[in-house]
């Protein structure tokens, strides 16, 4: 799911013909990052990077609604 809403946002993006804001690359290559290592953790190491994952996501959201906010 996380991976098709990263592709969603981009494509959105690509459509506007937006440039993506400073904090955007490294938030979304950390989101990557996390869905890269996931399929290797065990129960707990998944368990405990859960929460600092979901940050980021929703970060991403908001950043996401505000640079859609500002083309309008």
């Amino acid at each position: 799911m996380v991976a098709n809403m990263l592709s969603q946002m981009n494509g959105e993006m690509r459509q506007m013909h937006m440039t993506a804001s400073a904090g955007w690359t490294p938030l979304v290559d950390s989101i990557r990052q996390d869905l890269a290592m996931m399929p290797e953790q065990n129960e707990a190491s998944l368990r405990s990077m859960m929460p600092a994952h979901t940050a980021r996501i929703r970060a991403l959201g908001v950043l996401h609604a505000s640079m859609m906010r500002s083309t309008e």
